[in-house]
């Protein structure tokens, strides 16, 4: 990967501003682009001046990039590493409290939004702690509160039960950091194959034993692209792996990795025209409602209630399926069927 020796802003996702991708648009197709600034956080109010400032290159120096490529491992790394038994023993419990800890501190340090994002994938898999679906969103959204750019796409699991409408989830998802300064580009390389080794690399290593979880969230990170600010991404949006990574997430059971490939079938093999397509497409958004992924159920629910495709259009099969995707979690949809009570 070549390094960006500048200072930039960088836009998770679509963009700051940027249109908002419709139901039919995967997570995958948006790979991160650079930007000249974009907000800090997501869904910030904050203006862009303060953000350009927060990403000035007068702010890091290089001997604060080497402090960062060189740190030992941190709780998020350790906890990983139980959780997948990779170099330790296996041990759900100690990965909990490790993680526990980096998500809310209690000693006044800065809380790690990655961390939060591990926990909450544990809950919402099942693997590592007892599935509980609404429990794994309020970890997620607990995170979104943080701006670290290395957050192992927090902000985006938590997204989809948080924003209105599932079309829309993408906007809150906006960040600005900073790449590499010019003259640090071996210690931010040394840095960056540090942090993958500890992180992604992990996962995916798990992933090649059987751990479904660690599938899904290796995925998320090609997906979309994991940024450790201040040296650069860690890996670079690639939709191919994340594909690869998804298929084996679902074939474990992992509802969203499910919901993410019927999204990225429906751009790729144009269901509209290819009935067999567009059952594919059906299928796989049923098959992460099942397994409790509640934007599964909310895309289903669209594409039954306007008789999408080859479809019969039916508004009382919707409706339950909005309901499912409510007791799965999603506020937004609960507040919208709250709404339409007479």
């Amino acid at each position: 990967m070549k390094l960006k020796a500048v200072w930039l802003g960088v836009v998770a996702l679509m963009g700051c501003g940027a249109r908002v991708p419709s139901a039919s648009a995967p997570p995958e197709a948006a790979a991160p682009q650079p930007a000249a600034s974009a907000r800090i956080g997501p869904a910030s109010s904050q203006p862009a001046q303060e953000a350009e400032a927060q990403a000035s290159p007068e702010k890091v120096s290089c001997d604060e990039i080497a402090a960062v490529a060189d740190a030992a491992p941190g709780l998020l790394e350790q906890g990983l590493r139980a959780w997948l038994g990779e170099g330790v023993a296996q041990n759900a419990t100690k990965a909990r409290a490790l993680l526990a800890r980096a998500c809310e501190p209690s000693d006044g340090s800065e809380k790690d939004p990655a961390a939060c994002a591990a926990l909450g994938v544990f809950h919402e898999t099942g693997d590592g702690a007892a599935k509980d679906i609404k429990k794994a969103i309020a970890i997620y959204e607990s995170a979104v509160s943080s701006p670290r750019s290395f957050d192992l796409n927090a902000c985006e699991l938590a997204a989809p039960a948080l924003t209105k409408g599932i079309t829309s989830w993408s906007t809150m998802c906006c960040r600005a950091v900073r790449g590499c300064k010019e003259g640090c580009e071996e210690t931010c390389a040394r840095g960056l194959a540090r942090v993958k080794e500890g992180t992604i690399a992990v996962l995916e290593r798990a992933c090649d034993r059987g751990r479904a979880a660690a599938c899904f969230l290796a995925a998320r990170q090609y997906a979309y692209g994991s940024f450790k600010e201040p040296l650069g991404y860690v890996v670079e949006g690639d939709s191919a792996r994340a594909q690869r990574l998804n298929e084996l997430a679902c074939q474990g059971g992992v509802g969203r990795a499910c919901t993410d490939l019927g999204m990225h079938a429906e751009v790729r093999d144009d269901p509209e025209k290819d009935p067999k397509a567009a059952a594919r497409v059906m299928e796989l958004f049923f098959k992460g409602c099942k397994l409790g992924d509640g934007s599964g159920c909310v895309y289903a629910a669209e594409k039954v209630k306007d008789g999408w495709a080859s479809l019969t259009k039916d508004p009382v099969a919707a409706d339950k399926l909005y309901k499912q995707a409510c007791s799965f979690g999603m506020r937004r949809v609960c507040e919208d069927l709250e709404a339409k009570k007479p």
